[in-house]
């Protein structure tokens, strides 16, 4: 998150109600914008195709595709994207930024290219019109360099542009949509490359800010190559993570009794996944806070304490910085834990009684509902917690507590399929509270021995 924590610091001094809701606006874009965008995108159209009158084949038709290339665009960039990031804070760190446009074309290069194989060889042999596989395709194409700008836009200051760029994006995306209200035209088509036009609109307005802010290109197209081979616990623990998200659905996908083959190419279960996809978009608030609290008052904290080390203060000043930096740290922390709890309690009720039955929702999606949100509330304080053991390049244990996210919420997740609906998400739920735990414990034992973790890095160095 390069950058952010200084646009915020600078948006928050105002000390005035449009300045926070801008904050707390600029935080939900550069965490969780392209997810925010996707999934309220795909709530959205399903709506909106319920009033067209469109047929439940061709408006699952079109949910599958957008969760499709949301899914696995994610997926795919998750390695790459977190190996960019580290890049770009080092190239920011030591003022070199030359490089960062650059190494921009390089990344988007190396993941559309595998990303344009996978999405050809999963779509050649489906039995769709070619006008609904072009459509998929570029779908699952501009996310996936949708998601690799939003690491680079972190290190950029214009939050303004960002959520402008969002705002159009999405506003575009529902146009299509709204004309098929009064005129007919071929749903999935009209509805998916209204989508394309949205994204599109996006990642030009981003690419714009992106350019404006690092100006200029050099040879150092693939500068980043080597980081690959440096971090690979690094590029594991991302990639471990995103795939955990969707791990669970996709084993219902392809090993539960009832799920829904769609024109031999789209395997779902859609009131497991429509429930999942309301889930993840309860955990929001976590992520803006995190992104506010952390990249503001803790980083401070951070800095001050490392700075202390490295430039070999007295012991005295060392102690009291690190006794303010966890101070910080286990307020910000509980902080984020609690709200984001009683937040996630009151969407769970607000939903199951209101707001899914007025969206439609069939009742298993209700039921679900609330285990997955239990289950997202876990894993996403499972990943606030990486990522603070992260500030302190502790890679090897976030490698180990999201491989066992992974492993845990897949295993149980097959282990209880047998026992019917009545456990469906209670796999997924109990492995994300099991890698909450291990990274709780990581955590609290890397806070006791900090300084000798922080002085041994700096030998090694």
């Amino acid at each position: 998150m390069a950058g952010i924590g200084f646009e915020l610091k600078k948006i928050f001094r105002n000390q005035t109600v449009i300045s926070r809701i801008q904050g707390y606006s600029y935080a939900a874009m550069v965490s969780a914008g392209p997810m925010l965008i996707s999934i309220s995108m795909l709530i959205t159209q399903r709506q909106l195709l319920r009033l067209a009158d469109i047929s439940i084949h061709d408006r699952e038709l079109i949910s599958a595709t957008i969760m499709y290339a949301f899914i696995f665009a994610l997926i795919l960039v998750s390695g790459p994207s977190i190996i960019a990031t580290r890049f770009i804070a080092d190239k920011t760190y030591i003022g070199r930024k030359k490089g960062i446009l650059s190494s921009l074309l390089g990344m988007t290069a190396l993941t559309v290219i595998i990303g344009a194989v996978a999405g050809f060889l999963f779509l050649r042999g489906s039995p769709l019109p070619f006008s609904q596989k072009i459509t998929a395709y570029l779908l699952f194409i501009e996310l996936i360099i949708l998601y690799l700008l939003m690491v680079y836009v972190t290190a950029v200051k214009n939050y303004k542009a960002v959520s402008l760029a969002f705002a159009s994006g999405f506003g575009l995306s529902l146009l299509p949509v709204i004309l098929l209200l009064f005129v007919k035209l071929p749903p999935v088509e009209t509805t998916i490359a209204g989508i394309n036009l949205g994204f599109m609109v996006s990642i030009a307005l981003l690419l714009g800010v992106i350019k404006s802010h690092f100006h200029s290109l050099n040879e150092e197209v693939f500068a980043f190559g080597r980081y690959f081979y440096r971090l690979p616990r690094l590029f594991g623990a991302n990639f471990f993570y995103n795939l955990a998200l969707f791990a669970h659905n996709i084993i219902f996908w392809l090993f539960s009794s009832n799920p829904v083959r769609l024109e031999n190419t789209y395997t779902f279960l859609q009131p497991y996944d429509m429930a999942s996809f309301f889930a993840v978009l309860t955990v929001l608030p976590a992520m803006v806070l995190f992104v506010i609290k952390i990249e503001t008052a803790f980083y401070e904290k951070y800095i001050f304490y490392t700075k202390a080390i490295s430039e070999g203060s007295t012991f005295q000043r060392i102690r009291q910085a690190r006794d303010e930096m966890l101070q910080v740290l286990n307020r910000d922390l509980t902080n984020i834990f609690e709200v984001q709890f009683i937040v996630s309690v009151i969407i769970v009720a607000l939903g199951t009684k209101i707001l899914l039955p007025l969206l439609g929702m069939d009742s298993q999606t209700i039921e679900l509902f609330p285990i997955l949100c239990l289950g997202f509330y876990l894993s996403s304080m499972t990943f606030i917690i990486v990522t603070i053991l992260l500030y302190f390049d502790a890679q090897t244990e976030s490698f180990r507590i999201m491989g066992l996210l992974l492993t845990a919420t897949s295993a149980l997740t097959i282990l209880l399929l047998p026992f019917g609906e009545n456990f469906y998400g209670l796999g997924f739920a109990v492995g994300t509270f099991a890698a909450m735990l291990y990274a709780i414990r990581c955590l609290s034992v890397l806070m006791n021995q900090i300084d000798f973790h922080l002085f041994s890095r700096r030998e090694d160095t």
